[in-house]
């Protein structure tokens, strides 16, 4: 199974941290469940903070959706990047995944 995440942001200065941690615990998770995925951060329009920000995964990628503040088209733009994923996941940016051993 494939797993194919969107994660729709504004990505502000005062996000970062929270959107790496989550980022960081969704890759966690997938990786401890051999779980294999793609994440897609989807920025609304591209910002200074955005731009800069360096990623060091190849699951993980950046796009820019170009309408400020749609949710929906945000969404539609990560849909467009599917290829093989069995699953899409539409995941809030702000969200927190627990870290568990042993599952």
């Amino acid at each position: 199974m494939k797993f194919l995440f969107a994660i729709p942001t504004l990505f502000r200065k005062d996000r970062q941290e929270i959107i790496n941690k989550c980022l960081i615990r969704l890759k966690y998770q997938c990786e401890l469940h051999n779980i294999s995925y793609k994440i897609i951060v989807v920025c609304n329009i591209e910002n200074e903070y955005f731009k800069n920000w360096k990623i060091k995964s190849d699951n993980i990628v950046k796009k820019v959706c170009g309408v400020k503040y749609n949710l929906a088209a945000s969404l539609n733009s990560a849909i467009d990047e599917i290829t093989d994923e069995d699953y899409f996941c539409f995941i809030h940016d702000d969200i927190k995944f627990l870290i568990t051993i042993g599952l």
